[in-house]
């Protein structure tokens, strides 16, 4: 299957729509119309704004190696264009920004789970041990790229376009709770304070966002066509490299993206190779105290000594990769 959308070998197999227009009428189209955005130039960027995110274009023109993202408050873009036209290694770049950042660099950072709002749970009983601790809170999922819906009148066939999709990283795991501890005796003439409670399992991380959602409708193309490109990775991870087939002149346009990684906790990164896990467990809650009087008889004093100290709980799950969302490049119906 092929991995990107070339309408030179594809209008050379099926042909164009019988009411597609001349190049010398797009051409007319181009030199009545002021291109958008606003004084691009070539290597330059542009940041969408909310505003835009549906629109109506006479005549959009990306220059060569030109950079174009979505504001933070702008969801996704739903544009009807007549004249589309981009130069090569152009980028629409629909994965999550962080304000002020360099285009395409990073995304907004994910907070990670608040734990259980107890600090520590009481005993079973009085001679019995700590209650166990809760579990971590689940990370929150990844953001997801934005959603793209074009419907193009026209497509200039030179420069190439990158459609980049990447989805977030999920949340990191919450930490599991401590085990309950118990400073209690555990029977009557028994020389042992409670064990302490083992401590919870760290929360799942959030699964990651699943890359954006693409369809194209390009008008000149033949009645009933359809293309489904390859365009997302196999392997998780924000901050995809340019694809190798943006390399062309031939208005080619490549949807391409890695869905984000699961989520885990900074401090069990271990670099160059990561350990991709969830919240950390809960520390094991504390034994029963040194020498604490179990028993008195008139006689006779049994004194205790120290419960054992309970288990440390594991640590979370990684979370999921993102999912890969579908892309089209369709003609018409009719």
């Amino acid at each position: 299957m092929e991995t990107f959308f070339n309408p030179s070998s594809e209008i050379a197999k099926y042909g164009k729509h019988p009411k597609a227009r001349s190049h010398e009428e797009i051409e007319e189209i181009k030199a009545a119309a002021v291109p958008w955005p606003p004084g691009a130039q070539q290597n330059g960027t542009y940041v969408v704004p909310k505003e835009y995110s549906v629109w109506n274009f006479d005549y959009v023109y990306l220059p060569a190696g030109f950079v174009m993202v979505l504001a933070d408050d702008c969801p996704g873009l739903n544009w009807t264009i007549n004249v589309l036209e981009f130069g090569t290694n152009a980028i629409l770049d629909l994965s999550v920004q962080t304000p002020g950042a360099a285009p395409g660099q990073s995304h907004p950072p994910i907070p990670t789970a608040i734990p259980p709002v107890a600090a520590n749970l009481p005993p079973a009983g009085d001679y019995a041990h700590g209650s166990n601790g809760l579990l971590g809170a689940a990370g929150a999922p990844g953001y997801s790229g934005k959603p793209l819906q074009f419907t193009v009148q026209n497509l200039v066939m030179t420069g190439s376009l990158w459609i980049r999709t990447d989805g977030g990283t999920g949340g990191e795991g919450g930490p599991g709770q401590q085990g309950g501890n118990n400073p209690n005796c555990n029977g009557e003439g028994t020389s042992n304070g409670g064990d302490g409670g083992t401590g919870g399992q760290g929360g799942p991380g959030g699964q990651g966002g699943a890359t954006s959602t693409v369809a194209i409708l390009i008008n000149s193309m033949p009645v009933g066509y359809s293309f489904s490109p390859v365009a997302c990775t196999n392997n998780g991870g924000y901050g995809s490299p340019p694809p190798a087939t943006l390399n062309g002149n031939d208005g080619r346009i490549v949807i391409w993206g890695a869905p984000g990684l699961g989520g885990y906790p900074k401090r069990q990164m271990h670099p160059p190779i990561p350990k991709y896990v969830g919240g950390g467990g809960g520390s094991g809650g504390r034994g029963g105290g040194a020498t604490i009087q179990c028993y008195s008889f008139p006689f006779t004093n049994y004194y205790g000594s120290p419960g054992r100290n309970g288990v440390d709980g594991p640590e979370g799950p990684a979370g999921a990769v993102g999912a890969c969302s579908p892309a089209s490049i369709k003609g018409p119906a009719a």
